[in-house]
């Protein structure tokens, strides 16, 4: 069943590598990034209430000690995340600040090992380094000029990596018995009300009124946000945390192939290394180089 948790990640990574394509065409209504981030979760929340009201099958309730967790999860992860995350781009740019989002699986492999008790395996440094350095080569095309090198825009920058990394993590250590599912439906709605006294509400709601941003809107909310969510969720069960994190990855290459077919932007030979780097990365995870694999081998020649 291992398999499956590897495709959930991949459908988590490529699901979310939609985000770009709706956060340019609602930057086009003159919406800010504040305002986009505000529309995502709120939606988001929209959606995933849906999903749980529909489906009879998952518990509504959730225990008092996974409060604490739903609440950090959503000013942390969402909320705090988001607003470090557009505070970075408006110094750096976006290409230091989305540079810096992609440290988010470096923290959650770290922190994985402190808190959740996971090894660091030979295969997972391979795996994250090379991955990593392909993320790198990719965002910034293979030219270090386009990165800048602002000290507050990069703690910004690196701070919302960490909260972005933190999202597994957290999840983890939900209560037995509570549903990942609904407490990150319910961090969506407290992630919306952090970052709303930074967003044009007026602004969103006129837009809303009308059907084709309405529109755009509520599949935001579902395709790249709820639907992402709930497949990185379903992809722990199989895979430790550590590892779906890695697998998500493929949402780097995948977003800048729909910048370069979709949305025209330019592709050249650093954007193709990187690719090639991380999707061989996120290979790595699933061989498996243990011994005692090995050695089951040999027995059976």
């Amino acid at each position: 069943m291992e398999f499956m948790g590897y495709i959930y990640a991949l459908s988590a990574g490529i699901t979310w590598a939609l985000l770009g394509i709706y956060g340019t065409t609602l930057s086009r209504y003159g919406l800010t990034g504040n305002d986009v981030g505000f529309i995502r979760m709120f939606f988001g929340f929209i959606a995933g209430m849906v999903y749980i009201w529909k489906d009879k099958t998952i518990k509504k309730t959730i225990a008092v000690e996974s409060i604490r967790h739903m609440v950090i999860i959503g000013v942390v992860t969402q909320g705090i995340m988001n607003i470090m995350l557009y505070k970075s781009i408006i110094i750096v740019g976006t290409v230091t600040a989305t540079m810096l989002l992609c440290t988010g699986p470096i923290f959650t492999v770290l922190l994985s090992a402190f808190i959740l008790k996971e090894k660091i395996t030979l295969q997972k440094k391979i795996a994250l380094s090379i991955a990593s350095i392909g993320a790198v080569a990719l965002v910034t095309e293979g030219d270090f000029r386009n990165v800048n090198f602002d000290i507050i825009g990069i703690s910004l920058g690196s701070l919302a990596g960490l909260c972005y990394g933190l999202f597994p993590i957290l999840s983890r250590q939900i209560k037995k018995g509570d549903s990942p599912v609904v407490i990150t439906v319910y961090s969506f709605l407290i992630g919306s009300i952090v970052i709303s006294p930074t967003v044009n509400l007026g602004k969103v709601f006129e837009l809303a009124m009308h059907v084709k941003p309405l529109l755009i809107m509520a599949t935001f909310g579902l395709i790249p946000t709820f639907i992402s969510y709930l497949l990185f969720l379903k992809s722990m069960e199989y895979i430790d945390t550590s590892k779906a994190s890695i697998i998500a990855m493929i949402e780097i290459p995948i977003s800048a192939l729909i910048g370069v077919f979709i949305l025209k932007e330019s592709f050249n030979t650093a954007k193709l290394i990187g690719i090639i780097l991380i999707v061989s990365g996120i290979t790595i995870t699933k061989l498996d180089l243990s011994r005692k694999k090995k050695d089951k081998y040999k027995a059976t020649l």
